[in-house]
């Protein structure tokens, strides 16, 4: 959302930051949740697969 609120201000789309703070319902953080192994193997599974997809030379 903040690449789109960016692009729409660089662009004129939005007039400035209290039109884009006024169209936010809630304030929500993201908090992370899953464990820390279970991520570094979530983690090892995705650089496997990107790696099986490269173009090795």
């Amino acid at each position: 959302m903040g690449a789109a609120f960016l692009a729409g201000l660089s662009t004129g789309f939005w007039e400035g930051t209290a039109e884009l703070r006024a169209m936010r319902e809630r304030d929500d953080h993201f908090r992370p949740a899953m464990i820390e192994a279970e991520r570094e193997e979530k983690l090892a599974n995705w650089h496997a697969a990107v790696s099986r997809v490269m173009i090795h030379e």
